[in-house]
C-alpha cells in the first residue's frame, strides 16, 4: 500500500520550496471527494465524476496529449495538473527549455499530489 501522507508531504515540500503562494491556495483548497480507482493496468482519480486519466495507458495518453505541442518548441504551457504524466512527457524533449504549468483547480491538484508521486516535474528548474 503506498504512503498518500508522504506523497503529499514530499509534494507540496517543493510546491512550498519553489512557489510558496501556489502551496497556500492549495493547502487551502478543500479536500473534494475522490474516488482512487486501482483495479486497472493503471491507476487513475475521479473527482467529481472525471477521470483525471486514463486507467489503460496513462503513458500513451499524454504522448498523445504532448504531440499538440510542436517538435523542437523551446515552451509549453500545461494547464491543469492531472495525475502530472504531461509535464513529465514534454520534459523529455531536449529542445523545451521553460514549461509553465497553470493551475486550474487548486483542490484538484489537492488530490492529486495526495495520491501520486510528482517530484520529477516540481523538482525540474525549467518548470513554472
Amino acid at each position: 500500500m503506498n504512503d498518500f501522507h508522504s506523497y503529499f508531504m514530499q509534494n507540496l515540500a517543493i510546491v512550498r520550496a519553489r512557489w510558496p503562494e501556489s502551496a497556500e491556495v492549495i493547502e487551502g483548497a478543500p479536500e473534494l471527494p475522490v474516488h482512487l480507482i486501482t483495479d486497472g493496468p493503471e491507476w487513475t482519480l475521479i473527482v467529481e465524476g472525471l477521470h483525471l486519466s486514463s486507467r489503460y495507458d496513462r503513458r500513451r495518453e499524454a504522448h498523445f496529449q504532448a504531440a499538440l505541442v510542436p517538435v523542437g518548441s523551446s515552451s509549453a504551457w500545461v494547464y491543469g495538473v492531472g495525475l502530472g504524466d504531461l509535464p513529465r512527457i514534454l520534459l523529455e524533449r531536449t529542445d523545451l527549455r521553460f514549461l509553465s504549468v497553470v493551475i486550474l483547480n487548486p483542490a484538484v491538484v489537492r488530490q492529486s499530489l495526495t495520491f501520486f508521486d510528482h517530484l520529477h516535474w516540481l523538482r525540474e528548474s525549467s518548470v513554472q
